[in-house]
């Protein structure tokens, strides 16, 4: 949809290109979508967030063997994750999700070893975010929707070796959709790829936004020199056999 010169939301008109009002920017679809670049402005000058992404954002923590995280509420409060699975997650479990409007949490690279009743199993890590965060952002999502709250201002960060990723949202509470969770299908993609990042970017195009969604992947990199992070946007090239950074919010 696109605004009209009165101020109506109605459909372009079709083989004709043209260009989004202020505050949108094309998906890659080709749709206007509202530009989450103001609301990740805000997020990356938090000084809450920014102080986690410090603390987390370590060698210690990126290759440790348990994930390690916080969620802040809608007051700004941190609110420490606890571990389960022997480690091997972050537990969502008993914190109220319509008092919070993002987490941020660590997948460390590397082997670990994770306890499956009286034995236990060497597994490689995923750094990139998996089914469940993806399935907690969304239900964050519709608790902002059902309440009146800004959807843009929802985030759900996963700091690895690989960067700090976090899985962005522009549409509104009808364009959200259920998908394939299996965690099967979703280990396939990184089987296939080499490239963490390229393999989760399939995994939440071709199976998450198949029937709408339209999660995006930002990436957050800390500039040394000014001491403050920058984002940017990861999208396909033209032939989707890699990920390239645009839209770059700074």
């Amino acid at each position: 949809m696109i605004k009209d010169n009165i101020g109506n939301c109605v459909e372009p008109p079709e083989d004709e290109e043209v260009e989004c009002p202020p505050g949108y920017n094309k998906n890659e679809e080709g749709r206007c979508v509202q530009d989450p670049c103001e609301d990740i402005e805000e997020l990356l000058e938090n000084a809450n967030y920014t102080a986690i992404l410090n603390d987390l954002n370590t060698s210690g923590n990126t290759y440790y063997t348990k994930e390690k995280g916080f969620g802040l509420t809608l007051n700004d409060n941190p609110v420490e994750l606890q571990s389960s699975n022997n480690g091997h997650s972050v537990s969502f479990t008993g914190i109220d999700l319509n008092n919070i409007i993002g987490f941020i949490h660590t997948h460390p690279c590397g082997e670990t070893e994770i306890g499956i009743g009286n034995t236990s199993i060497i597994q490689k890590s995923i750094p990139m975010p998996s089914p469940k965060d993806i399935y907690v952002f969304r239900r964050l999502l519709t608790y902002a929707d059902d309440n009146g709250r800004n959807m843009k201002d929802i985030y759900m960060t996963v700091i690895s070796c690989h960067g700090i990723f976090d899985i962005k949202y522009s549409g509104t509470g009808e364009d959200i959709r259920n998908w394939n969770m299996s965690i099967d299908l979703y280990k396939s993609y990184f089987e296939k790829n080499d490239d963490p990042v390229l393999a989760f970017k399939k995994y939440l195009d071709k199976i998450v936004n198949k029937n709408g969604n339209g999660f995006e992947l930002y990436e957050y990199k800390k500039n040394e020199t000014t001491g403050k992070y920058e984002s940017s946007r990861q999208d396909f090239n033209d032939d989707e056999t890699d990920v390239e950074s645009i839209n770059n919010c700074n």
